[in-house]
């Protein structure tokens, strides 16, 4: 009989360790990867996506959908980028079974679909896509989606200037000037700084829109606290993966600048879960109960206790999936240029990289430039 129960603990364990999942190793090698340059061979790593699990099937998208941006596949990274969108319409929400096996083993029992911060990049990403694509019209569209999920998570995403500035280049393009303005009004709030509007271009020159990304974007690591004899608390935060720098745009005077807006995505992922907390805060409390309770119900038995106990706390993890291919800081320069050619070179001054970046404008043309470094 005691072999038996014994067997049965040991099935209980094996379980919820496969419950309490797993890191896919294509996202792992696709990211090491990237990180090494190597943007084809990361690509590869995380083929279509449909053989992700669907508790991790956002990650793959969207870090398939950065890979082949800065890969310079715009179209190939708009696919992807666009089924993410299509994932969290179709799944952003808790299902019974879901909250049910999540308050019970650990958030990871929970379909991902992403912060409310992962979600609005999902839009800049893609406004980037289409304004090199000369899709104007696409890109407006993503430019009122962004939008929505602005006005749903106002103070959480407050402090993302980036996206508000492709946003108000996107009416711009269609002269829109109004609601172009609404978005400086809001940038200019939330940042408590003057901003500068794009004027009118000179009749001998363009306009040159950098679209740069910059560093490691931050990572979600556990907050783990024991409480004796067996009680774990693991709760996720961000952590900073690299410092926050703002390029220089090299051979061009302060006076081409028509307009600068940067994103620190630590910040803004950080505010971002912090706005979720206290629904995560209130999952951890109700599986803390519960772990107990089903701790208690063997307490006839100490050693089966115990096994249950060991078990129960080795499945409690912080849920810390999150979006890894990010850059740190999202960089938009607009710079009006004299027609002709130009050789610039955009770097992060005494810190490093930099990259020459050749440009032709003719009077009046808006090029439109993603660099990531």
């Amino acid at each position: 009989m005691a072999g038996q129960m014994q067997k049965q603990l040991f099935l209980i364990m094996l379980c919820l360790s496969v419950l309490s999942g797993c890191v896919n190793h294509a996202l792992t090698d696709a990211r090491t990867l990237y990180y090494q340059g190597n943007y084809i061979a990361a690509s590869d790593a995380l083929t279509t996506c449909d053989d992700f699990a669907e508790k991790e099937k956002f990650l793959c998208l969207v870090e398939k959908g950065t890979v082949l941006h800065d890969a310079g596949e715009f179209r190939e990274s708009n696919r992807f980028f666009l089924e993410a969108h299509r994932f969290i319409q179709d799944r952003d929400y808790i299902s019974i079974s879901q909250q049910t096996t999540a308050s019970i083993i650990n958030d990871y029992a929970i379909v991902y679909v992403g912060e409310y911060s992962e979600q609005l990049w999902i839009h800049s990403y893609l406004m980037m896509n289409f304004l090199q694509l000369g899709d104007y019209i696409s890109a407006r569209v993503e430019a009122k989606r962004a939008l929505e999920v602005f006005e749903r998570h106002p103070e959480a995403l407050e402090d993302d200037y980036y996206t508000r500035g492709l946003i108000a280049l996107c009416f711009e393009l269609f002269g829109q000037f109004d609601s172009a303005r609404i978005e400086y009004d809001i940038v200019e709030k939330n940042s408590g700084s003057q901003v500068s509007r794009p004027g009118t271009l000179p009749a001998d020159s363009g306009e040159l829109v950098l679209m740069i990304g910059t560093g490691r974007g931050p990572v979600k690591v556990p907050i783990e606290i024991v409480v004796p004899p067996t009680t774990k608390i693991s709760i996720p935060h961000y952590r900073s993966a690299s410092p926050f720098h703002v390029p220089r745009i090299q051979d061009a005077d302060k006076k081409d600048i028509l307009l600068h807006f940067s994103t620190d995505t630590f910040e803004v992922s950080d505010k971002s879960l912090s706005q979720r907390m206290a629904e995560i805060i209130s999952r951890q409390t109700v599986r803390v109960a519960g772990k107990e309770a089903i701790a208690d119900s063997f307490r006839n038995d100490r050693l089966a206790e115990f096994l249950v106990r060991v078990a129960l706390f080795a499945t409690e993890h912080a849920d810390v999936r999150s979006w890894q291919t990010l850059p740190r800081g999202f960089h938009l320069y607009r710079l009006s240029l004299p027609a002709g050619s130009h050789q610039l070179r955009v770097s992060l001054g005494e810190f490093g990289a930099y990259r020459e970046l050749p440009v032709t404008l003719t009077n009046g043309e808006r090029v439109f430039k993603s660099l990531r470094l």
